[in-house]
């Protein structure tokens, strides 16, 4: 044998040694288990716990044998909502027993026998509300009565909505639904004790949220309702929200005048730019001294005219341009490490001018894009309060600053980097697909270990982002899941989520575990990221395999002929699990042309009897029914008509080869034989 021809069978050993080895590396799994799983926790029981209810404790009774022993009071001078809470909790009661009666609460003075007094009443005169912090409340549970006081009536609206979770084990499923069980006779233990809530500012940012007043059931003191306003973009306590920079400092008044107010740009002074069709706002120059006078003469004048407002935003607008190129700037942020650098000065010193006048004021910014990287030397000023985005973020892994990805480790450092010069720190959280709205998230494995680390870096406010549009994944049990977290960080999240799933799909709960679980251990297992864009492909080997999407289909299949034949199941609920395991069929990378045309005419049904508004962030439904997916479906018989026509060709060049190779070999060794020669 030639020397060269032993090199070259050498080498394509090599080649075949490393493509071995990287494609059983490919097919590696990640050695992490899911632990979120329905199945490892036991059956919620109505029945047992009813006997429990029953059992004496030596305490109070409020029910016996389906009657209600108790009125609700509420304080001379309530709030509206205090009031309908108190209404809420007469009503539940009587619902609790079994009785098809109306009840209601009644005003202090109008009470007879044994009450449960909510709100700052008289007879709660005496109750210590000294260890009572933010919106929590104060419960005393005594022989002659049951108080329920807070220093708000929003605290003690709190408190009655959270006295019937936990003492009576009612559940806020959804906006239209209260899971209240039967329970004719309920007797408490005595029992005095402060409730204050795990975090102090909480909203979940989810369209359901403002629906029928659920949010006020959820505790969450961040999201408020105004007639003829758009209250999902409405956040309580806030007078500016996010990406407000420019309402201080409107470059359609200053522009044209003064350019130098506003970012240089690659070489110009600009406040927007162009890119590829689509427009992007820039930044304002923080080092102009007449910016800064412009905004806190504006900031003053919006204290004076709101002061029940606690926070105003002052954060760059939604654009990922890099901060002002000007000199100065540039010099600034050089010395500071971070583009963060200018601003931060300029929000200290607007912070410092109405510190003293407006003492329970702060002001907030995002630490976002090009500035969340908080700067070298510097402090923020005990009033600024730093938005931390989890951006690009993550769901599958924790937020820690050992082990995880990198996606997980940066932000758990941003979060401890700035927890490190700023006393005040909201995160504000992903938890949700925002291209494709109705695709299954599973992304409750690590939210108990997230809030964790929150509460270890002294966060003290918490937003979810979810979807403003209705009905996305999941949408009711996530926000439920989380907001009730928030409240409460001892909750046992699993065992509530099984509770969940018992209360909502009856005889189909089962199935909804089998269905979750098995999303939540592919995900997991799968080892890859779960983000806030992404494209299913990026799941093809995890939890949107095809042979699992199938398994989807086939579980809610079942879900909606268990539906048919049980009043146990809300039909409404597995139509939504439907829709998303029809979305992940729709998407997944199988070329099943059949199965997902089947799919898409039962999910565009679906999606006509609901309504939906969008499948992203940014695409309407209508869009992606009338034109988007029908042009996947096209897609997909194309390419299976390439992979016939590629396979004839294979077919062709492999029958002219039998018919010709050797011929050709013949000549070609002649050839070479006669060179020698």
């Amino acid at each position: 044998m030639k020397k060269g021809r032993i090199t070259k069978i050498t080498l394509l050993a090599c080649l075949l040694v490393i493509a071995l080895t990287a494609f059983s590396g490919c097919g590696k799994k990640d050695e992490r288990e899911a632990t979120f799983l329905l199945k490892n926790r036991s059956e919620w029981s109505e029945a047992a716990v009813r006997e429990q209810m029953a059992a004496e404790k030596g305490g109070v009774t409020l029910l016996e044998n389906g009657e209600v022993k108790a009125t609700v009071v509420y304080s001379d001078g309530a709030s509206e909502s205090l009031v309908a809470a108190a209404d809420f909790m007469a009503a539940t009661l009587e619902r609790m027993s079994g009785s098809n009666g109306t009840r209601t609460a009644v005003k202090e003075g109008g009470e007879s026998g044994f009450s449960i007094y909510v709100g700052i009443a008289s007879n709660s005169a005496a109750i210590d509300l000294s260890d009572v912090k933010d919106d929590g409340y104060r419960l005393e549970i005594k022989p002659e009565g049951i108080y329920i006081v807070g220093k708000t009536d929003d605290a003690a609206r709190n408190g009655v909505y959270d006295f019937l979770e936990t003492h009576l084990e009612c559940m806020y499923v959804s906006p239209e639904n209260t899971y209240v069980p039967l329970f004719p006779t309920v007797k408490l233990a005595l029992e005095e004790k402060t409730v204050n809530p795990t975090i102090t500012w909480r909203k979940v940012y989810q369209y359901e949220s403002i629906e029928n007043g659920w949010y006020e059931r959820l505790k969450m003191n961040g999201t408020i309702v105004k007639e003829g306003e758009n209250s999902i973009e409405l956040y309580n306590e806030w007078g500016t929200w996010c990406h407000s920079s420019f309402e201080f400092v409107p470059p359609e008044k200053y522009f044209d005048e003064h350019p130098e107010y506003y970012a240089k740009f690659l070489g110009k002074r600009r406040y927007q730019f162009n890119v590829l069709g689509r427009t992007f706002p820039t930044h304002l120059c923080y080092t102009n001294e007449e910016v800064y006078q412009i905004a806190e003469a504006e900031l003053i004048k919006r204290i004076e005219a709101n002061p029940e407002v606690k926070f105003w935003d002052f954060s760059i607008m939604d654009t990922y341009f890099a901060t002002c190129q000007c000199k100065e700037c540039k010099k600034f942020n050089k010395e500071a490490g971070s583009e963060m650098g200018t601003l931060l000065a300029f929000l200290n010193r607007l912070a410092d001018a109405i510190r003293y006048d407006y003492p329970d004021v702060y002001l907030s910014t995002l630490a976002y894009q090009r500035v969340k990287n908080p700067p070298k030397n510097m402090k923020c000023a005990p009033n600024l309060c730093i938005n931390v985005c989890a951006f690009p973020g993550t769901q599958s892994y924790p937020y820690s600053t050992e082990g995880g990805i990198k996606a997980s480790r940066e932000l758990a450092e941003r979060v401890v980097e700035w927890g490190k010069i700023c006393d005040n720190i909201l995160v504000w959280d992903y938890v949700v697909n925002f291209t494709h709205l109705k695709l299954p998230f599973p992304n409750f494995e690590f939210q108990k270990e997230n809030l964790e680390f929150y509460l270890e870096n002294n966060i003290r406010f918490v937003f979810h982002q979810g979807s403003r549009e209705p009905m996305d994944e999941n949408a009711e049990m996530r926000t439920y899941l989380l907001s009730r977290q928030l409240w409460d960080k001892d909750v046992d999240l699993l065992a509530l989520a099984k509770k969940y799933v018992a209360v909502v799909y009856g005889d189909a709960a089962g199935l909804v575990e089998e269905y979750m679980d098995l999303q939540n251990s592919a995900m997991i297992e799968s080892g890859v990221d779960l983000s806030l864009y992404d494209n299913p492909k990026k799941h093809k080997n995890g939890y949107l395999a095809p042979k699992l999407t199938d398994k989807y289909l086939e579980l809610t299949e079942k879900m909606l002929e268990v539906a048919e034949n049980s009043d146990t199941v809300n039909v409404k609920a597995v139509e939504m699990l439907r829709v998303n395991a029809l979305y992940a069929k729709m998407t997944d990378t199988s070329w099943d042309y059949k199965a997902k045309k089947a799919a898409f005419e039962e999910f565009k049904a679906l999606s006509e009897k609901y309504n939906f508004t969008k499948s992203g962030e940014i695409v309407e439904m209508s869009r992606f029914v009338e034109k988007d997916y029908p042009r996947t479906l096209i897609w997909i018989v194309f390419k299976y008509v390439l992979s016939v026509l590629g396979g004839i060709a294979v077919v062709a060049l492999v029958v002219l080869g039998v018919k010709f190779g050797p011929e050709i070999v013949r000549k070609a060794k002649n050839k070479r034989l006669s060179t020698a020669k």
